[in-house]
């Protein structure tokens, strides 16, 4: 394929990639190893019966206009305990009273209610920082990776 030949098939992907998602740049390294600064994604609009344990999801927190990327770790009805940095997800439906534990703090997610964390811990901003988000926040699910950053 000639010069030409490549701009055009450039032109052609760039097409199909925003007739069937979006694209997001990644900023920041709270998802790394996974996804580092300046990858691009290629994203779609968010499902709520579609999101997950284990979903790559963007969201906005009410009253916000930054977005966030982070992971879904527990979904309504799992059980969460938070002691210090550390994180454990009992998942649901449960039916015994949640007890309060020493030095950290277990609650039982609601309806509507998702729990996020960044994969490299020590550098992002998420549940833990802010408590669930609603669903209602998420506005995209990431469909792939498509370039890492310029070297």
């Amino acid at each position: 394929m000639n010069g030409f030949g490549w701009v055009v098939a450039a032109f052609v992907l760039a097409g199909l990639i925003w007739a069937k998602g979006h694209l997001f740049r990644v900023v920041g390294n709270s998802m790394s190893p996974t996804l580092n600064h300046g990858d691009l994604l290629k994203v779609r609009t968010a499902v709520p019966s579609q999101l997950s344990r284990g979903t790559l999801v963007i969201f906005v927190l009410l009253g916000q206009t930054q977005s966030y990327l982070k992971r879904i770790v527990a979904v309504a009805g799992d059980e969460v305990l938070v002691v210090g940095d550390h994180v454990f997800v009992t998942e649901g439906p449960h039916n015994r009273p949640i007890t309060p534990v020493d030095g950290g703090c277990v609650f039982r997610l609601k309806s509507g209610e998702l729990y996020v964390l960044g994969d490299n811990r020590d550098a992002s901003k998420d549940s833990r920082h802010f408590g669930p988000i609603r669903v209602g926040d998420v506005t995209h699910m990431v469909d792939r990776r498509l370039v890492g950053p310029k070297t």
